[in-house]
């Protein structure tokens, strides 16, 4: 089970390299699968605006 209740899915125990997890939907994308138990390895880069 995942934190939520739900069943963790397919991605539990996977590994997950996601890029552009800094903000917006890399970000949600990754939250997502960590909420589903995925072993994550995320990069991002933030640049001043």
């Amino acid at each position: 089970m995942s934190i939520d209740g739900r069943p963790a899915g397919r991605l539990a125990g996977k590994v997950v390299l996601m890029t552009g997890a800094a903000r917006g939907i890399g970000e949600h994308t990754a939250r997502l699968a960590a909420a589903r138990r995925a072993r994550l390895a995320l990069v991002g880069l933030e640049t001043p605006r």
